[in-house]
């Protein structure tokens, strides 16, 4: 894992000698979005709960784009928390979710001016945790999803993105009886290029 973490950043950071400064940097951003997750418990009775979480976050990171500022890769380290209230019952739900991001973007000048539009695609490692407010449910996981998006980018330093984000996995099983199912991430983000 840090073999792949160090390679990544080495490749990232190979595009920070780009002429482009403008749209290259560290960057900063938040982020809001939507997701879902249903708990299914098969037994004398079957117990379906759902809950609707409304995830907010932060990304700290990199950026870098080719001179001609429409090529660039995107490395990032983001964190969302969210809580929900379970649906009929008095149960409250919190996920968090930390991931490694690599992305590849590609932006499109708009004449005259120092705005893009563009889309974006990726890779996220992720770290994934669950819990139920009674500790009766909970769950830890890790690994690898995509991320994907449009943007448009104001004065080369502020970027607004509608964005998807998939969770490691989106089924959980914790036991024969017992199932988690998420659906991924989708939501608006800004971020600032310094």
């Amino acid at each position: 894992m840090r073999k792949i973490v160090l390679s990544i950043l080495a490749f990232v950071l190979s595009f920070s000698y780009a002429k482009d400064f403008d749209k290259s940097g560290f960057l900063l951003g938040v982020f809001g979005g939507s997701n879902s997750a249903e708990h299914t418990i098969l037994g004398g009775n079957i117990l379906i709960n759902k809950a609707d979480f409304i995830p907010i976050g932060a990304r700290l990171g990199f950026q870098s784009f080719n001179e001609s500022g429409i090529f660039g890769t995107r490395f990032y380290v983001d964190y969302s928390y969210a809580n929900a209230k379970v649906e009929n019952t008095d149960l409250k739900l919190t996920q968090t979710l930390l991931g490694l991001n690599l992305d590849l973007l590609l932006d499109f000048n708009i004449p005259n001016t120092e705005s893009f539009v563009g889309v974006f695609g990726g890779v996220n490692y992720g770290f994934y945790n669950f819990k139920s407010s009674d500790n009766m449910s909970a769950f830890d996981g890790k690994g690898l999803g995509y991320n994907a998006g449009l943007a448009l980018t104001l004065s080369s330093r502020h970027r607004i993105e509608i964005f998807y984000k998939s969770l490691p996995f989106k089924k959980y099983e914790a036991g024969i009886l017992e199932t988690y199912e998420m659906t991924s991430i989708t939501g608006l983000a800004y971020q600032y290029n310094f």
